[in-house]
């Protein structure tokens, strides 16, 4: 396989892209705690192992799951019939979510040679979301039909018992792991091949299972404004794209294109696929050729098989987001402990087509995977779309001077100057040695960064975006900060679609709006959010634009009603406490510190901030309201205690609380 992999992140339906390699800068926090997943299997007998020299042989069986490895023990001299009966558990597998979702366990049969690599008969693999979606969350006695890859050719068969279980969940018993079960047409088909490979012990090689043979087809057409892999004196690095597609045991690729931003692969990759198939995603990944080096994965997405065999996926554009590694150099340790960066910047976009073609029964075998040439289609329906944005200000930030960036997809669009830090509102907050009753309100200062309508008018984007919202790029909005010895750096972002803004209205001004603001890993940890208007339109021809609509500051009452939190992970002792921090335009309070791990605190925390409103009868413009969980624990020695944060949600909350007939509601 050429090069590394790398995790992402997808939808079930259609393709999904996350990600490119990157890497980052500081520990940053997790999303949240990796969690513990259980995965068991049983081998119990491989039969008519198809060897180099067709002789018998010293086979054995390597398991690979999420970094961990199991080696059965080697026999000798076998070929019609190997029983091995061994097992394993692997009781903690730490995991996010998405990590087990697209996790797979391996099974590889080999043949042991003395003075040579050992030669691989063959393997087979199953998802472990699969596996867990099944009646006690088993696989049971299923036999695996052994495949190299890119070889539709049965090699052998490996009886086995997998099991995979989220938390919580009951492992199945040894019984129902010795049991072979059949359960619809899915599960009758594999007990007919049960039956088929059991009369199968004095042949020397294993026939198809039956089943039903399909073709699985994915078309990748073009890709266009990839990002550059690198800059350098002499200018920037371009990519030299491949694709490569996986499935069932089978990988295809692409021809490269060296040194190109956008080029036209018009490939047919065609896997041969005989249901039932332990699997259901079908993987594609994007390359960056290095010669002499390995291949760099710059992409990669999922498609449902399932899916896909129920409805064929029409040519679509799907948007490659990743990371810029000059802002996370460190990415790759971050992943190995369990920290989930999301994808934050535009890598460029893939044209695809799929569908699941089934053989009919007086058909030849299924013909082996190959790529060819793709047939011509219509490309997906666009339309011109503008994008224009007037910003406000930006709070929390912390720089010299600062500057706000539009982005849709390869194109940007800055704000004419950077801004420097003006003075902010107070805030109060609480003193560190108060005592763990409701905290009172001190002053600090908030950065706070005030554009006028010249320096916060952002020239318009003009792009042709397709018809269908889910082929759009995310409207990205960027912070950055600039300073003599940092330079230019990105502190943050938000990602919207285009359905998230109104269109643009002659003579009627859009309302601003207050936008939560992502922080790049390994700078401030301060929330930041940016006030600013995002209009659209499908043309320039409106005259000049008109004039931003004129906000003033007022003052208004949060009151942020605190009850408990739960499921606190973290080690301590019965010594620590907990508290919430309600934090929303630069005004923050704090409830008492009580003892977890299951803390009540039944508080109302009043804060006095000051919003944007176009008039005093007007609702205001809401900033983002921040809350953090707190963690307080004895010093060593007994001396005082030390406070520390233990995680944060940033909220959008915009109801405005009114008087009907004299009362508040």
């Amino acid at each position: 396989r050429p090069g590394p992999c790398a995790c992402g992140a997808a939808r079930r339906t259609g393709l999904g892209v996350h990600g490119t390699r990157g890497d980052h800068r500081e520990s940053v926090k997790a999303p949240g705690p990796m969690e513990r997943y259980v995965v068991g299997f049983k081998i119990f007998d491989a039969k008519s192992l198809t060897t180099e020299d067709g002789k018998p042989c010293d086979p054995f069986v390597l398991v690979e799951c999420c970094e961990k490895t199991f080696q059965t023990k080697t026999l000798e001299e076998r070929q019609q019939l190997a029983s091995f009966n061994e097992s394993c558990i692997w009781p903690e597998l730490q995991l996010h979510t998405r990590q087990f979702e697209r996790g797979y366990i391996y099974f590889r049969v080999y043949a042991r040679n003395w003075f040579s690599r050992n030669y691989l008969i063959g393997g087979a693999s199953l998802e472990l979301s699969s596996i867990n979606k099944r009646q006690n969350h088993l696989y049971a006695k299923r036999w695996l039909q052994l495949r190299q890859e890119g070889d539709p050719e049965v090699r052998g068969a490996l009886q086995v018992s997998v099991w995979a279980l989220k938390p919580g969940q009951k492992a199945p018993s040894a019984s129902l792991q010795d049991q072979e079960t059949a359960e619809g047409n899915e599960d009758q088909a594999a007990q007919d091949d049960a039956d088929m490979l059991s009369k199968a012990v004095l042949k020397p090689t294993v026939d198809t299972p039956p089943g039903k043979a399909h073709t699985v087809e994915i078309n990748i057409h073009r890709v266009q404004d990839l990002a550059v892999t690198e800059r350098r004196i002499g200018g920037p690095v371009l990519p030299s794209p491949y694709v490569t597609v996986e499935f069932a045991e089978h990988l295809q690729r692409t021809q490269p294109y060296e040194n190109t931003r956008s080029c036209t692969f018009n490939a047919r990759i065609t896997l041969p696929v005989v249901t039932p198939v332990y699997a259901d995603t079908i993987i594609l990944k994007l390359w960056n050729h290095n010669y002499g080096q390995p291949d760099e994965l710059m992409a990669q997405g999922f498609i449902s098989f399932s899916e896909l065999r129920n409805n064929a996926l029409e040519p679509k554009w799907f948007n490659l987001y990743g990371w810029n590694k000059d802002e996370v150099p460190n990415l790759d340790e971050l992943s190995q402990a369990g920290v989930l960066v999301p994808p934050n910047e535009f890598k460029g976009r893939m044209l695809v087509s799929g569908r699941v073609e089934p053989l009919d029964e007086d058909e030849d075998e299924p013909k082996p995977a190959a790529v060819g040439m793709a047939r011509s289609i219509q490309e997906p329906n666009v339309r011109q779309v503008v994008i224009m944005g007037d910003v406000y200000m930006v709070i929390g930030a912390e720089g010299s001077t600062v500057e706000v960036e539009l982005s849709f997809g390869s194109k940007k669009s800055p704000t004419p100057v950077a801004v420097q830090q003006g003075s902010g509102p107070k805030v109060e907050t609480v003193e560190e040695d108060s005592s763990d009753e409701e905290g009172a309100q001190g002053e600090v200062e908030v950065s706070t960064y005030t554009f006028t309508e010249k320096n916060g008018r952002i020239e318009p984007i003009v792009e042709m975006a397709p018809e269908a919202d889910d082929s759009q790029p995310f409207v990205m909005i960027n912070v950055y900060t600039i300073d003599r010895l940092a330079g230019r750096r990105r502190v943050g972002y938000c990602m919207n679609k285009l359905k998230d803004f109104d269109y643009y209205q002659q003579g009627n001004p859009g309302r601003p709006k207050f936008y939560p603001v992502t922080l790049i890993p390994g700078g401030s940890e301060r929330p930041i959010s940016i006030l600013i208007t995002v209009e659209l339109a499908h043309s320039e021809d409106f005259g000049g634009r008109h004039a931003r609509k004129i906000v003033k500051p007022m003052m208004y009452i949060l009151r942020t009603y605190c009850f408990l939190a739960r499921k606190i992970e973290i080690e301590g002792s019965e010594h620590d406490t907990f508290s919430i921090r309600a934090a929303c335009a630069g005004a923050s309070r704090e409830c008492g510190f009580l003892p977890g791990p299951r803390p009540k605190f039944m508080k109302v925390l009043d804060l006095q901030v000051q919003l944007y409103t176009e008039s005093a009868k007007s609702p205001p413009v809401v900033e983002p309201v921040t809350l953090t969980l707190l963690h307080k624990v004895p010093r060593p020695g007994g001396l005082g205690k030390v406070r520390s944060e233990l995680g944060r949600a940033t909220c959008v909350y915009t109801h405005m609380r009114q008087k009907v007939q004299g009362n508040w509601e």
